[in-house]
């Protein structure tokens, strides 16, 4: 839920992601096309891993 629901996405969760996304090509048939959709996926979305965030202020 949290890859798809919200717009905020940690940086380890990425590279944990792609290292899971890696490993799962090795499962043939239905884990390298899992792993492959997850890659390019996390491709397309990178940028929502890495956006700088906003520093909170106090009033």
């Amino acid at each position: 839920m949290s890859l798809f629901g919200q717009k905020y996405r940690a940086k380890w969760f990425f590279w944990f992601l792609i290292v899971y996304s890696t490993l799962m090509l090795t499962a043939i048939p239905v884990g390298t096309l899992l792993g492959i959709g997850l890659l390019i996926f996390l491709i397309v979305k990178r940028k929502e891993f890495f956006a700088p965030t906003s520093p909170v202020t106090s009033v």
